[in-house]
């Protein structure tokens, strides 16, 4: 296995395990992952056995998107983050 190969499993698997504990959607992951898209890396879940990620009411989706925005204010406000660094 070539070294990108590598790189790219290790960020895949990375992406795969912190979005099955909830961690990141699966957009921001396959954003990390890089060279995939939304239905890509759900496509990868699949393969290793994650299912995606559902809401059990409109209030946890909610809170979700406030979570994500306030994360993301954070983000934005620290002049130091990249998603090229994820």
């Amino acid at each position: 296995m070539a070294f990108p190969d590598i790189i790219y499993t290790m960020k895949l698997k990375t992406a795969i395990e912190l979005y099955q504990k909830g961690k990141i959607s699966s957009g921001f992951a396959a954003k990390s992952v890089g060279g995939i898209d939304r239905y890509e890396f759900l496509d990868e879940c699949n393969k290793c056995g994650v299912e995606p990620q559902t809401y059990e009411n409109i209030e946890e989706l909610l809170d979700e998107v406030r979570v994500l925005n306030d994360t993301l204010q954070t983000y934005k406000n620290n002049k130091a983050f990249s998603l090229d660094r994820v």
